[in-house]
């Protein structure tokens, strides 16, 4: 899927600035559902076996994660 999106956004800075790319991050590091993902997919720029890979790996509820932050140094 990153090379599909590099293929959309070629230089490094657009790439890291695409949302397209940060929904599909999120997506893979378990924040958010099959359903939100199935109601964006289409917007994202994949090709269909990207949307299927990408749909592969997101569950079909949202598991329950504690509250996280970003950690202060102490």
């Amino acid at each position: 899927m990153s090379g599909e999106l590099s293929a959309i956004f070629p230089g490094a800075e657009d790439l890291a600035a695409s949302t397209a790319a940060a929904r599909v991050n999120g997506y893979i590091a378990g924040y958010g559902a099959r359903a939100g993902l199935d109601a964006e997919l289409s917007s994202l720029g994949l090709s269909p076996a990207g949307k299927k890979r990408l749909s592969g790996m997101v569950p079909e509820s949202e598991p329950s994660r504690p509250a996280q932050g970003c950690p202060l140094p102490r």
